[in-house]
């Protein structure tokens, strides 16, 4: 491998023999924070220059790929498995589909601010866009743009796009309550409104949305004709699979209902 660059205007090189593996999961950050400045660039293109489909196609498919979930990407993930079709049980972020007043925030966020021909170019939701994709563009890591992207959220749901819907029942006030699998309940005030569109785990190399009671791997949608193996949550079965596949444990540990690929096969722990 060979390094050429200059350093206060001197030239140098830099040659060394390097043996890449073929597969490894020992730096698994490192496509991630790559992908994070790689959304952050697109989001910037598509505030400014506007929508293209190779850009919307591009942020949505690393959105979901590497768990970089903002108001706008999840709204581009929902109207991308939409016109896919996915089976709700392999969907994304299926809660947000049922619930009207976070969808039409999120159109409104990525009309005016996210994205989008027709966006704000000026004020206070562009600026608040502006930097949070900035926060993505420059991140050092994953958690840091995060933060700054959900701080981002919350200015716009403040603003009054989602923070200021209309109450769960009539005669009702304040913000609405959305019941979620598990019996959870969340209220849609600008802190878990945040929280709500991020729910997702990024483990030993592969994201993982959280779909009513069970963790779907992301690349499950990619294979919906591969071969399927159902494992019984601590049967003799799951625990010999276990212990044959040291890839698949870090995934076997989100819980009793995990859902994820491995070696072009499909595998659903259930309880």
């Amino acid at each position: 491998a060979v390094i050429e660059g200059s350093v206060n205007g001197a030239s140098h090189r830099f040659a060394t023999d390097v043996k890449f593996p073929d597969e490894s999961s020992d730096n698994d950050f490192i496509p991630r924070l790559w992908a994070t400045r790689r959304v952050g660039y697109l989001l910037d293109e598509i505030r400014l220059r506007g929508e293209s489909t190779e850009l919307k196609d591009e942020v949505t498919d690393l959105a979901r790929k590497y768990g970089l979930v903002t108001p706008y990407t999840a709204y581009l993930i929902l109207e991308d498995e939409a016109r896919r079709g996915v089976p709700v049980a392999w969907q994304s972020v299926p809660q947000l589909r049922q619930e009207r007043v976070l969808m039409d925030g999120m159109k409104d966020f990525s009309r005016r601010g996210g994205g989008g021909a027709g966006g704000e170019r000026s004020g206070e939701l562009a600026v608040t866009a502006s930097r949070a994709n900035q926060s993505f563009k420059s991140a050092m890591n994953v958690a840091e743009s995060s933060s700054a992207y959900a701080d981002a959220n919350r200015s716009f749901y403040n603003a009054g796009s989602i923070a200021a819907a209309e109450p769960a029942k009539p005669g009702a006030s304040g913000p609405m309550n959305l019941s979620m699998g598990g019996g959870a309940v969340i209220n849609t005030d600008a802190k878990s409104a945040g929280q709500f569109v991020q729910n997702s785990q990024f483990v030993n190399g592969r994201n993982f949305f959280n779909n009513g009671n069970q963790w779907v791997d992301s690349q499950v949608q990619q294979t919906q004709a591969a071969r399927r193996i159902r494992l019984q949550f601590n049967s003799k079965e799951y625990f010999a699979f276990a212990a044959t596949n040291a890839a698949a444990r870090p995934w076997l540990a989100l819980g009793n209902n995990v859902r994820f690929v491995l070696k072009d096969t499909v595998y659903e722990v259930y309880e």
